[in-house]
């Protein structure tokens, strides 16, 4: 079932053209996002019981950056606010509105 889930996740990828945007709320299609939930959460669930039962080294890896994951997102935030603010003001690129108002095709706060 494992390789099965990699095979459904491969073919949705690359020959269905499934399609998703959470950012923008956009899911090409229903069917294959179905398929998608179900492969990739088996596919989670196995690889989570494999690294757990097997892999003592990468066992000790993940487990380091889960504990870290709150510093590892705040990096993340302040590295890709001055990527965006480098580009913005420096580049003059225009500026994409971010994921709480990109449905309504309109900035909240001018």
């Amino acid at each position: 079932m494992f390789i099965l889930s990699i095979i459904l996740l491969y073919e949705a990828k690359h020959y269905g053209n499934y399609y998703l945007d959470l950012r923008e709320g956009i899911i090409s299609n229903g069917k294959w996002m179905l398929v998608t939930c179900v492969a990739g959460i088996y596919f989670l669930i196995y690889f989570s019981k494999t690294v757990f039962w097997h892999s003592c080294f990468l066992k000790n890896k993940l487990a380091y950056i889960g504990k870290r994951s709150m510093s590892i997102m705040l990096f993340h935030i302040l590295s890709f606010s001055a990527i965006t603010m480098i580009g913005v003001y420096l580049l003059h690129k225009p500026y994409s509105v971010s994921w709480a108002n990109g449905l309504n095709e309109k900035p909240y706060y001018p």
